[in-house]
């Protein structure tokens, strides 16, 4: 992406259309003198319809070209209003929480952070060695399999005082927009890798992500995250 990423730094998973394992979103017409693409309509059509979808289906497919546009278009959507509590208003950080049905709820944040350089972070994030340097909310992180149609799939733990520990099991998807900002999106998934432990409660996340945008300020980098 930039110098700035180190040779330990990840590759990103970009979406190649002549390369693209996803599922019937993007493909090739048939072989000819010269390639061309073929363009096909999102597999989910808007966030009702990917919510409204089996999980035990999604819990087997990677994540999907739209899943980007999904966690996107909730990074745009107004942060109070339309049955959204902005619950933390502060100019360095700000969350929106709102109530989808019974036991679930959708967390947005958005963070700034003055100085703080955008691929460096998103190092930080990606590796789960790295990670488990800073993030002490999980341990045992670990990558249990490699491109799975252009996913990873990952396991940590989240051990709580005084209740059952909390494990997961997730797809993790990385994008590169055109305007610079990498994306990454995480979903349940299932994996004969990573079975369900009976000492543990197998979280199911519907969607969680991150975006990562870098702007500068008077030359310095400002990174924002959501």
């Amino acid at each position: 992406i930039s110098r700035a990423l180190t040779p330990l730094s990840p590759v990103l998973i970009l979406d190649d259309p002549l390369t693209d394992k996803d599922l019937g979103e993007e493909t090739l017409a048939a072989p000819t003198t010269m390639q061309r693409r073929v363009l096909k309509k999102p597999f989910f059509k808007d966030w009702n319809d990917f919510m409204d979808f089996d999980d035990a289906i999604k819990h087997k497919m990677p994540i999907t070209c739209s899943e980007f546009e999904l966690l996107l278009e909730k990074e745009r959507e107004t942060k109070d209003g339309a049955g959204w509590d902005l619950c933390v208003d502060r100019k360095d950080i700000k969350v929106s929480k709102i109530m989808f049905g019974p036991g679930l709820i959708c967390l947005r944040a958005w963070a700034t952070f003055p100085g703080v350089d955008m691929n460096t972070t998103f190092h930080m994030f990606y590796e789960v060695e790295e990670r488990g340097k800073w993030d002490k909310n999980f341990n045992n992180c670990r990558v249990v399999a490699k491109d799975v149609q252009g996913c990873d799939l990952v396991y940590c733990l989240m051990k709580i005082p005084t209740v059952t520990p909390r494990d997961f099991l997730q797809y993790r998807r990385v994008r590169l927009n055109d305007d610079g900002s990498i994306c990454i999106v995480l979903r349940s998934a299932e994996h004969p890798n990573a079975p369900e432990d009976h000492r543990y409660i197998r979280v199911d996340n519907k969607i969680s992500g991150y975006v990562f945008r870098e702007t500068y300020v008077n030359g310095q980098p400002v990174m924002q995250l959501f």
